[in-house]
């Protein structure tokens, strides 16, 4: 899910993952670090600069969210 900042801080893009559990958002990120493809987009990420800074926050949700 992907949204964009309309009130407080601009130009922020959040963007949400949803995994099952740690253990599933841990085995994602292993399988996605050892593609060569994601080599080259965070090559080309740093040669653009066009991330300025990120935040990595793990959520959970309420007994009532929609997430669920």
């Amino acid at each position: 899910m992907f949204s964009m900042t309309a009130v407080g801080p601009l130009n922020q893009v959040i963007h949400l993952w949803k995994y099952e559990r740690q253990a599933d958002r841990e085995k994602r990120r292993e399988t996605m670090a050892n593609e060569p493809a994601w080599g080259e987009f965070l090559k080309r990420n740093a040669e653009m600069g066009a991330i300025m800074s990120q935040e990595h926050r793990i959520l959970k949700p309420t007994s009532f969210s929609s997430l669920r």
